[in-house]
């Protein structure tokens, strides 16, 4: 698994996305024991809840902006 100090590094060439959302690190978890460090695009509000439900019906959890 991947540390949030390198997903930032894989990603340093990522900007905002247009309109009002901004890249930031999630972990999202898949059972008790197996969950991913990612970047998605939320918005402020998103970010102030500090998590957000994805499409597949897992949990991402704000860690940091990207």
């Amino acid at each position: 698994m991947q540390t949030s100090e390198q997903i930032r590094a894989d990603h340093a060439n990522i900007n905002n996305a247009p309109g009002d959302r901004a890249a930031v690190i999630v972990k999202t978890a898949y059972s008790a024991r197996k969950f991913n460090l990612g970047v998605q695009f939320w918005t402020n509000e998103m970010i102030t809840a500090g998590q957000n439900e994805n499409t597949d019906g897992t949990t991402s959890k704000f860690i940091e902006l990207l």
